[in-house]
């Protein structure tokens, strides 16, 4: 007698048959040789082949062909743990990037807050939501509003707000 589970199984299965399955529309696009999970992704307003993902412990890396190929930006900064990023959709190069990854698990590496580059992801420099690595400042999620100039920032000391676009 097979039991529920097994009848789920072969309906699913059956399913697949008839309809195809979700792997046909999902594959992987890198990058492969990276260390940490993969935390946060953006993907350029006017360019889709142009991707930023950001990893736990790997930093930011960028395609510009749509995940062929992945270079690594600024694998120098005082940490490597990125969380969030946010692309300014009036101007693309501005670019903020959100750091740490404190979700309390025992090994998170911690951050210095929010980064910000003018140059789509060349260089990266503080902001006034940056500190130094012993606070372990993480921030998880980044919003901004070209309108008005705002960013937000979700971190572990809460919902932390910018009208000057994060300077």
């Amino acid at each position: 007698a097979r039991g529920a589970r097994w009848q789920a199984w072969e309906q699913l299965r059956q399913m697949e048959r008839e309809r195809g399955t979700r792997s046909e529309t999902w594959f992987n696009v890198g990058p492969v040789n990276v260390a940490g999970r993969c935390l946060a992704i953006e993907i350029h307003p006017t360019d889709p082949n142009i991707v930023y993902a950001g990893f736990a412990s790997s930093g930011i890396w960028k395609t510009t062909n749509a995940g062929l190929t992945w270079t690594v930006l600024a694998d120098t900064l005082p940490t490597l743990a990125i969380s969030a990023l946010e692309i300014d959709v009036t101007n693309p190069d501005r670019i903020w990037m959100g750091t740490g990854e404190g979700w309390g698990n025992i090994d998170a590496v911690h951050g210095v807050g929010v980064l910000v580059s003018t140059d789509a992801g060349a260089t990266w420099g503080t902001t006034g939501m940056s500190s130094p690595l012993s606070q372990g400042r993480d921030v998880f999620e980044l919003e901004y509003n070209p309108a008005t100039g705002t960013l937000m920032a979700a971190t572990a000391q809460g919902l932390w707000r910018s009208t000057d676009q994060g300077l």
